[in-house]
């Protein structure tokens, strides 16, 4: 072969997997479905929820900090950002002091937990209940991360007003009960997806 031919042919290659590089970086070919780090699965067996009177802020209770994701990368995990609004989610402790959810559009009930403790804050107008999740009951928090990054341009109106370099990301936090129904709360950013999905689902 002709020094000239393995030129054209080197040439090709590299031109092949510059393409191949753009389309994974700009996301056209998206590998973060299937190739993500992440976290074990964070169980925790208490949950605090914070109810004021537009909101119900969930606060599954185990230790904050970093947790290890895996090639020698980690993730911060403090805030959880776990809310349903009451225009959408009601709520009633019953005689056996379990705090049961309903969703007011389909009626879906879900129970929580039993209440083991209840603070009213009147500064902020809420009340906050401690809840034990039930044993039989499966409840973690897991957060997973794209393993390569990806390069996004932000759009104004009238330009492109430049781009970073991210990864893909996406956090759950779960609570499912024996019949199969769960309370879930998603949420994800990046090229993962994945649509939010938070609330009550049945099984």
């Amino acid at each position: 072969m002709s020094r000239f031919k393995k030129m054209w042919i080197a040439f090709g290659i590299i031109m092949v997997l510059g393409l191949l590089f753009y389309l994974v970086l700009s996301r056209k070919i998206n590998p973060d479905r299937y190739f993500l780090l992440k976290t074990d699965k964070i169980p925790f067996r208490e949950i605090m929820i914070n109810v004021s009177k537009y909101a119900m802020e969930f606060e599954p209770q185990f230790k904050r900090g970093s947790y290890k994701l895996g090639l020698s990368r980690s993730v911060d995990i403090d805030k959880l950002y776990c809310t349903l609004y009451r225009s959408e989610y009601g709520f009633q402790v019953d005689a056996s002091d379990q705090f049961i959810l309903r969703n007011l559009d389909t009626d879906k009930l879900f129970v929580v937990g039993k209440v083991l403790g209840k603070e009213m804050f009147e500064e902020y107008r809420t009340v906050q209940y401690r809840i034990e999740i039930p044993e039989d009951y499966q409840a973690y928090h897991q957060e997973k991360e794209g393993m390569f990054p990806y390069y996004q341009i932000h759009w104004s109106m009238m330009s492109s007003t430049g781009g970073g370099f991210g990864y893909s990301w996406e956090a759950n936090t779960l609570l499912r009960s024996p019949k199969g129904d769960s309370l879930q709360f998603y949420r994800g950013k990046g090229a993962i997806g994945k649509q939010d999905r938070l609330g009550i689902f049945p099984k």
